[in-house]
């Protein structure tokens, strides 16, 4: 569980980047929200998160804490290894098609 509540963590930080990486894309959404408004849902939302990962990590034991690492780990060096080999290609998005 604490992997799920870091990965979500780390989702909603890289998400506040959306409109700046697809300009186009968000101009066209039926979800958009102006772009401070939006900033400010991500910085609620990170900061949620995180409260939710800081009392997973101050109520778990260590060996609990120490196993979701590893299996963070396990996960981040697959997928790299995964992506690294070439067998990892990107599709077209069905909204450009």
């Amino acid at each position: 569980l604490l992997g799920s509540y870091v990965q979500t963590t780390l989702f909603i930080f890289f998400m506040r980047t959306l409109p700046k990486k697809f300009p186009e894309e968000w101009e066209r959404s039926i979800f958009r929200i102006p772009v401070p408004v939006f900033n400010v849902l991500m910085v609620v939302c990170f900061l949620a998160s995180a409260s939710n990962v800081w009392g997973m990590l101050r109520n778990s034991d260590m060996k609990t804490i120490l196993l979701n690492c590893a299996v963070m780990a396990i996960g981040v060096v697959f997928s790299l290894v995964w992506y690294n080999s070439g067998k990892v290609t990107p599709s077209v998005s069905w909204e450009g098609a």
